[in-house]
């Protein structure tokens, strides 16, 4: 076998180990940490954002976009208790609704049900309407590295 193609296989070999080294350590991380939808199943508080873009096509039952809510979820009633500001209202207002999908992801905002996945995309009827990230503003890596 010639030198280069002995140098060849080496570099392929030490890059599919490089790879799949990083992939595991990825693996090992996120298996040791609760993702966003089952940390708030144990009733993290959540800060939802709405998109205007979704809110202006009328998909987020006519909740006002303009500035976040702030939520949290009781596991004992399968109820989020979701506080904010209503359309022309200067007060927040705290409401409870019992009607979410019972699974991790499930959420209701004043009545209005929809789902996020782990990367905090918040979704109705499979189109986009918002984010849902940690009400603490800490991504999952900064909840790793203390």
């Amino acid at each position: 076998m010639s030198r280069s193609v002995r140098w060849l296989i080496y570099g392929i070999g030490g890059a599919v180990i490089l790879v799949g080294s990083f992939f595991a350590t990825l693996a090992l991380i996120d298996a040791g940490n609760a993702s966003l939808p089952e940390d708030a199943r144990r009733g993290v508080p959540v800060r939802i954002t709405l998109d205007p873009k979704a809110c202006a096509a009328g998909l987020v039952a006519g909740l006002p976009c303009e500035k976040p809510y702030r939520g949290s979820y009781d596991p004992a009633s399968n109820g989020w208790t979701i506080v904010g500001q209503p359309k022309g209202s200067e007060q927040e207002l705290t409401r409870t609704d019992i009607n979410a999908p019972n699974e991790p992801g499930g959420i209701t905002i004043w009545g209005m049900t929809a789902k996020f996945d782990r990367s905090g995309k918040l979704s109705r009827e499979s189109a986009a309407i918002g984010r849902v990230e940690y009400d603490d503003g800490k991504s999952w890596l900064s909840r790793l590295l203390p």
